[in-house]
């Protein structure tokens, strides 16, 4: 037993010493969520992005994600706007509100592929979330907050850029910004809420989770849900265009209905965040 614990030590001795640098940015990222967030929704933030960054199969998907932003942007600046009939700044306008549904459509694409089996990720480990301090109401939040921000940067830069390429009205510019930022919202809440009420936690592959049942429910749903944003601010941006193209006054019972359908895109996101999430928890709190 000497001898074991003689050459042990001389082994630990002589091990490469592990590179501190490494590992303080997840210490210091994983230290700041806790002070926001608390620990256990911060270790479990943490872990995911981990378990992302280790699977070559899902961050490489990052390069092709990106060669489609540069094709989806330059598709806009080609093409040939000068030569339509319609009034320049007019079509202009009209493209970057189309272009709202257009970057729904592609957001929903992409959290099917990356949010939706966030859930399903845990696996046959999925017994240790059960049996741990932390929450089944903690644990989907966490992995909400884990989303939310890449998809946000996402989501802007696909309204964002396209607008400005577009050169399109300050006003316009800050209506696509702040729907974007609503509707993501509503679609990463879809994509954790729904891949929770669908979990698959003996898949073979992550990939595979996507394109069950599950996936493809989320996928109307949440077609559905953006094409509901679309409808009900198309009223509202219409009538603002035409009264500031033709320096029209809008009416009273104008503006009644423009304040009441921005109102009710406001609860439509409100509603697509909150009840999947709930739905989701309530079916992992019952599953076997």
């Amino acid at each position: 037993a000497g001898a074991l614990d003689v050459e042990g030590l001389s082994n630990a001795q002589e091990a490469k010493r592990k590179r501190l640098g490494g590992r303080a940015r997840p210490g210091r990222v994983q230290k700041g969520l806790g002070r926001l967030l608390g620990r256990d929704m911060a270790a479990c933030m943490v872990k995911e992005l981990r378990c992302f960054l280790r699977d070559n199969t899902q961050w490489t998907q990052l390069l092709l994600l990106a060669a489609l932003v540069v094709v989806y942007v330059f598709n806009f600046e080609a093409l040939p706007l000068d030569k339509s009939p319609i009034r320049l700044d007019f079509l202009l306008n009209e493209l970057a509100f189309l272009n709202l549904a257009l970057a729904g459509f592609v957001l929903s694409a992409v959290s099917a592929r990356f949010v939706f089996p966030s859930v399903s990720s845990e696996g046959r480990a999925y017994w240790i979330v059960r049996s741990s301090p932390m929450g089944l109401s903690r644990f989907v939040l966490g992995k909400y907050l884990t989303f939310l921000a890449p998809m946000m940067v996402l989501g802007e830069i696909l309204t964002l850029l396209t607008d400005w390429l577009l050169e399109v009205s300050p006003f316009m510019m800050a209506l696509s910004g702040v729907t974007m930022l609503f509707m993501v919202c509503g679609i990463v809440a879809l994509g954790i809420g729904m891949g929770a009420m669908y979990p698959k936690f003996d898949h073979e592959n992550i990939a595979q989770v996507a394109t069950g049942f599950g996936g493809v429910m989320y996928m109307i749903v949440s077609a559905l849900f953006i094409g509901l944003v679309i409808v009900l601010e198309a009223g509202p941006v219409y009538l603002l265009f035409r009264a500031q193209a033709g320096g029209i006054r809008l009416g009273p019972g104008l503006r009644l209905f423009i304040a009441a359908s921005l109102a009710a895109v406001v609860l439509v996101n409100g509603a697509a965040v909150y009840y999947p999430l709930k739905k989701g928890i309530g079916a992992l709190r019952n599953h076997e």
